[in-house]
């Protein structure tokens, strides 16, 4: 399992399509080495990274058991990338 951390896009260079394009090279490079999986954390009140997520076909799962690494995170998500 592979971890996407503190992914962003400029706010001058927002909803152009770079942050689709970030996460598809991501996914790509894990998939390319053999990831099972990727995990990211976030925070619901970013709204828009959530939808990418989803999009990009990343699901809710639990948060950690004793708390994430970073402490404004309210949401853990997976993508599950299978077996090539």
């Amino acid at each position: 399992t592979w971890e996407l951390a503190k992914m962003t896009v400029d706010e001058a260079h927002r909803g152009r399509g770079y942050g689709d394009l970030l996460l598809r090279a991501a996914i790509g490079y894990v998939r390319d080495r053999g990831g099972a999986a990727i995990e990211l954390v976030s925070n619901t009140r970013l709204e828009s990274a959530i939808r990418l997520y989803r999009r990009h076909g990343f699901s809710e799962v639990a948060l950690a058991a004793h708390g994430e690494t970073y402490a404004r995170a309210d949401i853990r998500m997976r993508l599950l990338l299978g077996v090539i």
